[in-house]
């Protein structure tokens, strides 16, 4: 292996930053000029005819940050919206948003209006199929029961006992409920992508085999969501540790090789020691597992995450002099590596389309949790465009107001991003 896998890392970080920067200009203008205010009321307005007062998943899922949902509450509003005949609506609605969030498909191609179709029809027929379970959806028989139909019970028995191994070295000051949450929702989301990309004429044994890998990939990605994100957001390293940490991760992502751990001590030497391990193993795999033609679109766009996180990470709140294009590029650019890292991941084939759209969405979705984290994240001294702008907006006349970019940016993809369709405009209410 080349002593580089990303040649000149600068060079790829700052292309990415170019494009972000031209996009949030593109944005900031439209804020200035105030476009999207009459674009939107129209919307709006052509929404109120079809209009379900939990309107999508999306928004019932943010609720559940503020509100505890109990799976009761869940099973009573599906049966108020089948006994309403919205049912379907809220489905099409529902399952269209993960396709165009987590898939990155536009609405308007035929081929995605038969695949949400059939996702729509089997969701129906398993809610009404399983009514009494219905309050416990996400139980672990449920999850069985599918690896059963699948074959691949063995994979999943791995990857619950992979969780609670995760679960049981989490440290004090974070969260082990959350972290296997996000590893979870990495899973789904690598298994969503490969059962999008694979053929309808494989054998139930080729099946089982896609599915396989699909869930190991995922949980070898989901890993570095507590043990890299979450610990370094913990501040429970110290400072020399996170140092040593971060120069161990970058030189990985560069070079695709784990550089060995060497003498670590300290607090945390036995945690490190783990993490170190368990991150090897998970790299290798995904490594063995990459092919050639798309893994240096899968380093680079690790290294883009990476590289934007730390930036936002060591941002601090005391600091009056951010500009704009520092409080909003490295947000674009996280939010769509995020993303393109789980197609690359599973070495699908170049799609440009995918590509820009999952670029110019990916702000959406981080503008829209932290503004459901606003409150929390100015008590912690977090920085973010709203806890900036909130901070700062009364001395700093030049700050964007991140309340209108976001409807800014609402507006920019519907009528933009996806040329105005009908569906779509349903869709992002």
């Amino acid at each position: 292996m080349d002593d580089k896998l990303i040649k000149n890392a600068d060079a790829v970080y700052r292309i990415a930053e170019q494009k972000a920067e031209h996009y949030l200009k593109t944005l900031h203008k439209q804020v200035s000029e105030k476009t999207f205010v009459t674009t939107l009321m129209k919307d709006i307005e052509s929404w109120k005819h079809n209009h379900i007062h939990r309107p999508s998943l999306f928004p019932f899922l943010l609720r559940r940050k503020r509100q505890k949902t109990t799976p009761s509450d869940y099973h009573h509003y599906i049966q108020w919206l089948d006994a309403t005949d919205k049912l379907d609506h809220y489905l099409d609605r529902s399952i269209s948003y993960i396709y165009m969030r987590d898939l990155g498909k536009p609405l308007d191609t035929a081929e995605t209006k038969v695949s949400v179709q059939r996702a729509v029809d089997s969701l129906k027929r398993y809610l009404k199929n399983n009514r009494k379970e219905q309050t416990d959806m996400f139980s672990m028989s449920k999850l069985y029961r599918w690896a059963q139909k699948e074959n691949i019970e063995a994979t999943v028995i791995w990857v619950v006992n992979k969780l609670k191994i995760v679960s049981d070295h989490i440290p004090y000051g974070m969260d082990a409920e959350q972290a296997k949450r996000k590893v979870m929702k990495i899973i789904a989301g690598v298994i969503m992508h490969v059962m999008e990309e694979m053929d309808d004429c494989l054998s139930p044994k080729q099946r089982a085999k896609q599915l396989d890998v699909a869930i190991r990939l995922g949980y070898s990605y989901g890993l570095t969501y507590p043990f890299i994100d979450d610990l370094l957001d913990a501040n429970i390293l110290s400072d020399e540790e996170e140092r040593r940490y971060t120069d161990l991760i970058r030189t990985t992502l560069i070079t695709g090789a784990v550089p060995e751990l060497g003498d670590w001590t300290g607090d945390n030497a036995d945690l490190i020691r783990f993490i170190h391990t368990e991150l090897r193993e998970a790299f290798e795999y995904i490594q063995v597992h990459q092919k050639q033609e798309t893994k240096k679109k899968f380093f680079e766009q690790s290294y883009l995450f990476f590289q934007s996180q730390e930036l936002d990470r060591k941002k601090d709140l005391a600091n009056p002099n951010y500009k704009n294009e520092e409080l909003f590029i490295p947000i674009i650019l996280k939010s769509a590596a995020s993303r393109m890292i789980a197609r690359s991941l599973i070495s699908a084939p170049t799609d440009e389309g995918f590509d820009n759209r999952t670029f110019y969405y990916g702000i959406y979705n981080q503008l829209a949790d932290d503004f459901a984290d606003m409150f929390d994240d100015l008590e912690e001294g977090a920085v973010t465009p709203y806890t900036y702008y909130m901070t700062y907006h009364e001395k700093r006349s030049d700050l964007i107001n991140p309340f209108e970019l976001y409807w800014t940016v609402i507006s920019h993809l519907i009528h933009n991003v996806y040329h105005s369709d009908h569906k779509t405009r349903e869709v992002g209410q």
